[in-house]
């Protein structure tokens, strides 16, 4: 057995750690869309409200430089489960990526969405200065392209 795998106790420890912060919800989803499959739980990591460190939503890492309800919401792929599942408060949840979305929400969204979003994503850069090399295009299916000369 590796290292870097978890024991059963391991994830039920850190369970346990998990639910203690309250920021941290856990959905049930299929693990593939339209699949009739054993339904997987998910953890997932709310941010605050508007002022609060924005909260990756798989990790759960705060990242104090950016802010909720700031420009630099734009960063990230912001999404809100409003089925109920989340409690009354509803959290936004923040993605690095609708990608990252889909792989950990088992979640498939519509190629336009992801296109929309990563022009969002390279404009959002270019105004907050980050460093994000000139020749890096945004193809049709909204996947990122660098284009080498």
């Amino acid at each position: 057995m590796s290292d870097t795998r978890m024991t059963k106790r391991m994830k039920k420890e850190l369970a346990e750690l998990n639910k203690q912060d309250k920021g941290y919800r856990e959905v049930k989803r299929h693990p593939y869309p339209y699949s009739f499959g054993k339904m997987k739980t998910i953890g997932i990591f709310g941010s605050g409200d508007v002022g609060a460190s924005i909260r990756d939503a798989v990790t759960g890492v705060r990242n104090y430089a950016h802010k909720v309800g700031s420009s630099s919401e734009d960063l990230y792929f912001k999404v809100r489960i409003c089925t109920g599942e989340m409690g009354p408060d509803n959290p936004s949840l923040f993605f690095d990526s609708p990608e990252q979305y889909e792989r950990h929400m088992f979640a498939k969204l519509d190629d336009e969405v992801k296109m929309r979003w990563h022009r969002k994503n390279l404009a959002a850069k270019r105004a907050l200065g980050d460093d994000e090399p000139r020749n890096l295009k945004v193809l049709t299916n909204g996947q990122q392209a660098t284009i080498v000369k």
